[in-house]
């Protein structure tokens, strides 16, 4: 709607009909033009407001450690936010290694519980009969010597409950925790008073629970009731580009811990993380840069400071490449990870763009020199 106020000092009659009708039709487009101009500027808010809510959450992962900037892991993260500030109960799934517990503390600082505690516990850790005392708590008196001692689901009240390889639970305890999911209450070891519960549930697993329902080693009620927003983890391997950034800051983090803060890593070494398959995922990585960090002899870590033992599938003339071909490997390596974008290929190796223009043209130039020195290799 819009209002166009007409005035004149000539007197009555001054407007014409025609007149008026020229100057509805042009409030009309004013209003028009208001609308598209507030509708623009609200959006480009929006879009602001949240590009900022996505570079706070990459900098909160990153102070837990979860890093990562493939779209597995933009996907990972986005599924996280939206998660965390509901209390539904999350499953992450995926191999060990991968960071799962890392995702939960993030899920939890993201939402309202964050002033809560955050309380994790590792189903394989304990046999069932002291398990079962851990997470539900026990009276006293329940056996010889033993003192009345809280659970970790109460311990956990007002907070995060983390279920590391909930699929181990014995049957007998996935009975119980049911109840207590079903309920929110809980009845100690041993003793009668049902005692009420606020606790958000964060479950994850590496094992095949959908196989393990079928087969009755894991209750069906429980794992729906479990699984009511979930994440997959995806390994190591899957993500390459997430490599060189988990490894800065693994050398970043380690670095400053033991007094090593100008260490950085070479070329070749990174090639080399490029090209491990990493079985034991994010933690390996974590393991392979500390101990590089505790025992390279010097300030730039090579290669072989990597205990990574001998690389998959190269023999001794591959092993032994001059630097100059450990570098274009390298950055062949990066570029293929990402898809061929030379801009996220650049910032990935540290360089700028026309550094890495520049060195594509000397690996162009000297394969053609080869070509015309050996034409059999054209054929």
């Amino acid at each position: 709607m819009a209002v166009l106020d007409k005035e004149t000092r000539e007197g009555p009659g001054a407007f014409s009909p025609e007149d008026e009708r020229f100057l509805r039709s042009l409030a009309s487009l004013a209003a028009a033009a208001i609308w598209t101009s507030r509708t623009f500027a609200a959006v480009e808010r929006e879009r602001q407001l949240l590009e900022e809510e996505n570079l706070r959450l990459r900098e909160l992962a990153g102070s837990e450690g979860f890093i990562g900037d493939s779209p597995a892991i933009r996907r990972v993260l986005e599924v996280a936010r939206r998660a965390a500030v509901t209390d539904a109960s999350v499953m992450i799934r995926g191999e060990s290694g991968v960071g799962k517990e890392r995702l939960a503390r993030l899920i939890h600082r993201l939402s309202p519980r964050r002033d809560g505690p955050f309380v994790p516990l590792d189903c394989t850790a304990l046999p069932e009969s002291l398990l079962e005392a851990e997470l539900f708590g026990i009276e006293e008196g329940v056996a010889t010597g033993v003192r009345r001692r809280l659970g970790k689901l109460e311990l956990a009240t007002g907070g995060t409950l983390f279920l590391d390889e909930v699929g181990d639970l014995a049957l007998t305890l996935q009975a119980k925790l049911l109840r207590v999911v079903q309920e929110r209450e809980l009845e100690r070891v041993g003793g009668r008073q049902r005692i009420p519960l606020d606790v958000r549930l964060i479950t994850a697993t590496h094992r095949p629970l959908e196989t393990m329902v079928e087969e009755g080693s894991f209750r069906r009620d429980l794992y729906f009731r479990l699984r009511v927003v979930v994440i997959e983890l995806p390994p190591l391997r899957e993500r390459p580009t997430d490599i060189p950034l988990l490894a800065r800051h693994f050398l970043a983090l380690y670095g400053s811990r033991f007094g090593r803060p100008d260490l950085r890593l070479s070329a070749g070494a990174l090639a080399r993380l490029l090209s491990h398959p990493w079985p034991g995922n994010v933690r390996e990585l974590e393991n392979v840069i500390q101990a590089a960090v505790a025992l390279a002899p010097r300030p730039v870590i090579e290669a072989d400071d990597l205990p990574l033992g001998e690389p998959a599938g190269e023999d001794e003339g591959s092993a032994l490449a001059p630097l100059r071909e450990v570098e274009r490997r390298h950055i062949l390596r990066v570029l293929e990870a990402v898809g061929g974008s030379r801009s996220r290929a650049a910032r990935l190796l540290g360089i700028d763009r026309s550094t890495l223009y520049r060195k594509l043209r000397q690996f162009a130039s000297e394969d053609a020199e080869r070509d015309a020195r050996d034409p059999a290799s054209q054929r």
